[in-house]
Protein backbone atom coordinates (compact mmCIF):
# COMPACT_ATOMS: atom_id res chain seq x y z
CA UNK A 1 0.00 0.00 0.00
CA UNK A 2 2.88 2.33 0.82
CA UNK A 3 4.43 1.80 -2.63
CA UNK A 4 1.12 2.53 -4.37
CA UNK A 5 0.62 5.79 -2.47
CA UNK A 6 4.20 6.86 -3.10
CA UNK A 7 3.78 6.08 -6.82
CA UNK A 8 0.58 8.16 -6.95
CA UNK A 9 2.22 11.10 -5.13
CA UNK A 10 5.27 10.84 -7.35
CA UNK A 11 3.09 10.80 -10.50
CA UNK A 12 1.06 13.81 -9.32
CA UNK A 13 4.23 15.70 -8.41
CA UNK A 14 5.79 14.90 -11.77
CA UNK A 15 2.61 15.98 -13.54
CA UNK A 16 2.59 19.32 -11.69
CA UNK A 17 6.27 19.89 -12.37
CA UNK A 18 5.90 19.17 -16.09
CA UNK A 19 2.78 21.31 -16.59
CA UNK A 20 4.20 24.32 -14.77
CA UNK A 21 7.45 23.98 -16.68
CA UNK A 22 5.58 24.03 -19.98
CA UNK A 23 3.49 27.03 -18.92
CA UNK A 24 6.61 29.01 -17.99
CA UNK A 25 8.48 28.12 -21.16
CA UNK A 26 5.94 30.03 -23.29
CA UNK A 27 6.73 33.29 -21.51
CA UNK A 28 10.37 33.23 -22.57
CA UNK A 29 9.68 32.54 -26.24
CA UNK A 30 10.99 35.17 -28.64
CA UNK A 31 8.87 35.61 -31.74
CA UNK A 32 10.36 36.99 -34.96
CA UNK A 33 9.31 40.50 -35.88
CA UNK A 34 8.27 41.63 -39.32
CA UNK A 35 11.01 43.42 -41.20
CA UNK A 36 10.16 47.04 -41.97
CA UNK A 37 9.45 48.18 -45.49
CA UNK A 38 12.67 50.05 -46.12
CA UNK A 39 13.04 53.38 -47.82
CA UNK A 40 15.38 51.91 -50.42
CA UNK A 41 12.68 49.52 -51.58
CA UNK A 42 10.08 52.29 -51.58
CA UNK A 43 12.32 54.47 -53.74
CA UNK A 44 12.82 51.62 -56.20
CA UNK A 45 9.07 51.08 -56.43
CA UNK A 46 8.55 54.80 -56.96
CA UNK A 47 11.21 54.98 -59.66
CA UNK A 48 9.64 52.06 -61.54
CA UNK A 49 6.21 53.69 -61.28
CA UNK A 50 7.64 56.99 -62.53
CA UNK A 51 9.32 55.22 -65.43
CA UNK A 52 6.07 53.46 -66.40
CA UNK A 53 4.01 56.63 -66.06
CA UNK A 54 6.42 58.58 -68.25
CA UNK A 55 5.96 56.06 -71.10
CA UNK A 56 2.21 55.36 -71.42
CA UNK A 57 2.47 54.64 -75.16
CA UNK A 58 5.08 51.92 -74.58
CA UNK A 59 2.88 50.28 -71.94
CA UNK A 60 -0.19 50.46 -74.18
CA UNK A 61 1.74 48.98 -77.12
CA UNK A 62 3.00 46.19 -74.90
CA UNK A 63 -0.55 45.43 -73.73
CA UNK A 64 -1.87 45.35 -77.30
CA UNK A 65 1.00 43.12 -78.45
CA UNK A 66 0.31 40.75 -75.58
CA UNK A 67 -3.39 40.59 -76.45
CA UNK A 68 -2.57 39.85 -80.09
CA UNK A 69 -0.08 37.14 -79.10
CA UNK A 70 -2.63 35.52 -76.80
CA UNK A 71 -5.27 35.64 -79.52
CA UNK A 72 -2.93 33.86 -81.96
CA UNK A 73 -1.84 31.34 -79.33
CA UNK A 74 -5.44 30.44 -78.49
CA UNK A 75 -6.26 30.03 -82.19
CA UNK A 76 -3.26 27.69 -82.62
CA UNK A 77 -4.31 25.77 -79.50
CA UNK A 78 -7.84 25.28 -80.82
CA UNK A 79 -6.51 24.02 -84.15
CA UNK A 80 -4.16 21.61 -82.39
CA UNK A 81 -7.01 20.34 -80.20
CA UNK A 82 -9.09 19.57 -83.30
CA UNK A 83 -6.15 17.74 -84.91
CA UNK A 84 -5.60 15.70 -81.74
CA UNK A 85 -9.29 14.84 -81.52
CA UNK A 86 -9.34 13.68 -85.15
CA UNK A 87 -6.20 11.57 -84.74
CA UNK A 88 -7.64 9.87 -81.63
CA UNK A 89 -10.90 9.21 -83.51
CA UNK A 90 -8.92 7.73 -86.38
CA UNK A 91 -6.92 5.56 -84.00
CA UNK A 92 -10.04 3.99 -82.48
CA UNK A 93 -12.53 4.07 -85.38
CA UNK A 94 -10.28 3.63 -88.40
CA UNK A 95 -10.92 5.63 -91.54
CA UNK A 96 -12.44 9.08 -91.26
CA UNK A 97 -15.97 9.39 -92.55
Amino acid sequence: MYKVMMSVFLAVGLLIAVTTGIANSNENTVLPEKKPFTLALKSKVNSVNDWLNSRPDAVNNWVEETKEYQKNSWAEGKAQLIRNKNSIKYFFLGEEK
